[in-house]
Formats: C-alpha cells, sequence, structure tokens
C-alpha cells in the first residue's frame, strides 16, 4: 500500500514538473493573440475559416519577450508584425511548425500577419 501511494505521489509530482515546456516556461504567461484565419483554395479566392481548429496559433510570451506561433500543416510563407503606423518592425519565414520572434521592445498596438500560400492570417496584440 505504502508503495501505491509513493507511486501515484511520484507520478504526480512528475506530470507537475513537466508542466513548464522546454523554455522553463508555464502557459499562464502566454498570451493568446486571437487571429483570423482566411483560407486560400486552389482558385485564386479566399474563406474565412469558421473552424474549430485552427491553422495558426500565436502567443504572446512576456517571460521571454517573444511571439511564439505554432502552424499546423503551413510549411511556408512570411511572418510580419507591424506597428500601428504601419512599418514592419519584425520579418521571418516560416520554416518550422514552431516559430519565435522577437516581441517589439516599445509600448503600442501591433498586428502579426502571416502570410503562406494555404492562408492568410492576422492577429492584433498590445505591448505593455
Amino acid at each position: 500500500m505504502k508503495k501505491l501511494i509513493l507511486l501515484v505521489f511520484a507520478v504526480f509530482l512528475s506530470t507537475s514538473l513537466f508542466y513548464y515546456d522546454a523554455y522553463g516556461k508555464s502557459d499562464r504567461n502566454r498570451k493568446v493573440i486571437k487571429t483570423i484565419v482566411i483560407n486560400k483554395n486552389a482558385h485564386g479566392s479566399a474563406t474565412v475559416d469558421r473552424s474549430i481548429f485552427s491553422d495558426v496559433k500565436a502567443f504572446l510570451c512576456e517571460e521571454t519577450h517573444a511571439v511564439e506561433i505554432d502552424f499546423f500543416e503551413v510549411s511556408k510563407g512570411d511572418i510580419y508584425i507591424m506597428d500601428s503606423n504601419g512599418e514592419i518592425v519584425a520579418y521571418d519565414t516560416i520554416t518550422s511548425s514552431h516559430q519565435i520572434l522577437d516581441a517589439p521592445m516599445h509600448k503600442g498596438n501591433y498586428c502579426l500577419i502571416i502570410d503562406s500560400p494555404s492562408l492568410y492570417a492576422e492577429g492584433l496584440f498590445y505591448i505593455e
């Protein structure tokens, strides 16, 4: 009985320690960047993605001061962060399913833009 209790405690402890991801931060310190995804079809027209599962999830991580983006079935394209004046303050190309961009250093409103052959997405976020 003692071994069973010890085993349950060990499993509970190990899962709570693995709550932190590879970067050493918890999900509680990540703000979701709400994105509007527009899927592009083969005919060149676009449709708003109203499905429950999005092709893109973006987060603003306050601990690492970074914008983290997770892609699902998106393999190439461009990522932009624009300030309220329309100037590009960060740029990267999609090279993997998880991208990290440095968040802007100045306070203000910013727009995250993801443009790929299969979709276009925008999200707004604020740096405090």
